[in-house]
């Protein structure tokens, strides 16, 4: 009697606690380096395998104090985006002359060959730890 209460309450405490609906996973990050040395784009491909679209709306990093979440979509004044959407059982490329992430104010530049180390924020999703190789 004690097993079957035991795994009913268990099973409703399974189905009363928060999940989320959206499931990302970020493949092939890498970090290019632009103008110069002063800019750094970090490109990667993010996948989401849930139900619910989630949204990247912030990312941290302690190699820049400056970075921005681009959309690709860039007016007159290269804007910063609010953030960028990731389609249910979908994918999103951040690539070269599209959306991505921007990192500028470096105190020490990374040089070609270093790792870069990025947080990413997700509404859905959390925060996510990247690794991307500087090229």
């Amino acid at each position: 009697m004690k097993k079957i209460v035991f795994l009913s309450l268990a099973m409703i405490a399974g189905m009363m606690s928060p999940g989320f609906a959206a499931e990302i996973t970020v493949s092939n990050p890498v970090a290019v380096i632009e103008d110069g040395g002063k800019e750094i784009a970090v490109f990667m491909t993010i996948t989401n395998s849930g139900s619910d679209p989630d949204v990247l709306y912030s990312a941290k990093t302690p190699f820049s104090k400056d970075i921005v979440i681009m959309s690709g979509k860039m007016d007159a004044d290269h804007s910063a985006a609010a953030g960028i959407e990731i389609p249910a059982a979908g994918a999103i490329e951040l690539k070269d002359g599209g959306a991505h992430i921007g990192l500028e104010g470096f105190a020490n530049p990374p040089k070609s060959g270093d790792v870069v180390e990025v947080v990413l924020f997700f509404e859905e999703a959390g925060k996510m730890p990247i690794k991307a190789t500087v090229k």
